[in-house]
Order: structure tokens, then sequence, then C-alpha cells
């Protein structure tokens, strides 16, 4: 005669392997964090035909702007890393998604029409 076992619910800090309770949220939030990182490579390096041809730009020139890129990103996420260390990981994440978000809609804002009405100009 075999008896089944009765599974108690353990709490984290007790759980055998050690994985955390909110597992899908943080796979979720590290997601969208790779999510945008390759948005914004994405943005820059579609953006590569246009300033050569609005700036006659060489092909060396652009190989500058795409290093001088990835340095930028490389320094200022070493720099969020540290930050991260002295002020806690969770505050400093949520601080740079409120000011990404902050310098898209600025950008949506004084960017957007004056290029819309440069483009009216020109028809």
């Amino acid at each position: 005669m075999t008896t089944a076992a009765r599974r108690v619910p353990v709490p984290a800090a007790e759980r055998p392997n050690g994985a955390p309770a909110h597992a899908t949220l943080i796979l979720a939030i590290i997601c969208v964090s790779y999510f945008m990182v390759i948005l914004d490579n994405s943005i820059v390096f579609t953006g590569l035909p246009r300033i050569r041809s609005d700036m006659g730009f060489s092909e060396t020139g652009l190989s500058w702007i795409t290093d001088a890129y990835v340095l930028v990103f490389g320094g200022l996420l070493l720099l969020g890393a540290r930050a991260g260390d002295l002020f806690g990981h969770r505050r400093v994440f949520l601080c740079s998604l409120v000011a990404f978000s902050l310098v898209v809609l600025t950008v949506l804002i004084l960017i957007v029409p004056a290029r819309a009405t440069r483009d009216e100009r020109s028809l």
C-alpha cells in the first residue's frame, strides 16, 4: 500500500532550488529590457542610410558613427551597473526606464512636428 505525499507550498527562501516566487515577472522585465536594447540598436543602424544621404558621410564616416554609438552605449552600461551597485538595481532600473521614456516623449514632441512642417514645405 502506497500513500501519496501531500505537497505543502514552500516559501521562496526555503525552496530547494532557490527560485524566486516571481520568476515569470523577472523574466518579463529582462525580456522587455533586452527588447529596448535591440530597438535602440535597430534605430541607429536603420538611420545610417539617411545620415549618409543627408550629411554626405562616406562608409568610413558611417563606421565612426557606429563605433561612437557602441562606445557610448558600453560606457553608459558600465555606469548604470555601478550605479545599481551603489543605489540598488531595482531603483536604478526603474529610474533609467523613466528617463528613457521621458527622452523619447521629448523627441516625439519636439522633432516630429518640426519634421512634419519641413515635409509640408517640400511639397
